[in-house]
């Protein structure tokens, strides 16, 4: 694993945590439009989620080659970064869909 991916991993400041976080405020923000509850993605709330989604990358994480996890990585700030500009719920589905992050 290079330094840079372990700084990453010990600050908490990862791409993904960064995903995650912004998936669940997508999510809490348009569960109702979507006629889902946070038991249809297996959370009890935002902070159950994204605790969650956040396990699961650490867990993928840790067990990819660097190169893997740098694809991962990728993903995940792709993700963040294209959430945090979406306001509108369909395009927010959309994005989510395209990520493979719908339920």
């Amino acid at each position: 694993m290079s330094i840079a991916a372990l700084l990453s991993l010990l600050w908490g400041c990862s791409p993904c945590a960064s995903s995650c976080s912004a998936q669940s405020r997508v999510f809490e923000q348009c569960l109702d439009n979507w006629n889902l509850e946070w038991t249809d993605l297996g959370a009890l709330d935002a902070d159950d989620y994204r605790d969650r989604c956040s396990d699961d990358h650490q867990l993928r994480l840790s067990a990819a080659n660097e190169e893997q996890a740098s694809e991962q990585r990728s993903g995940c700030s792709a993700l963040a970064d294209a959430l945090r500009l979406e306001d509108n719920c369909d395009e927010a589905w959309q994005t989510l869909i395209n990520s493979g992050a719908a339920p």
